[in-house]
């Protein structure tokens, strides 16, 4: 990662196992090189790709939406642009 040391990231032999990466909080601007190396033993080959991390949208100032947009769930009610409990504490 930006010029970082190589790591290994998954390998063995046998069938291919399926891989999944999460990129870490934060790696937003960063950029990787993917390789693949396969051999079998006698012939190796490698490919590799590169990617770049791009960080999430930023929303500007505050977020609102109108009461009813949400899912509720009992006992809370939506009327009037409202969400209120109609219950009372027992």
């Amino acid at each position: 990662m930006n010029g970082g040391a190589e790591v290994v990231y998954q390998s063995g032999s046998g069938s291919v196992a399926p891989a999944t990466f999460t990129y870490p909080a934060g790696s937003g601007g960063s950029t990787y090189v993917w390789k693949l190396r396969v051999s079998d033993g006698q012939v190796s080959s490698e490919s590799q790709t590169t990617l770049g991390v791009e960080a999430p949208p930023v929303a500007p100032g505050s977020l609102t939406f109108q009461a009813e947009a949400g899912t509720l769930t009992a006992p809370f009610v939506a009327a009037n642009g409202y969400i209120s409990n109609p219950l009372k504490p027992g």
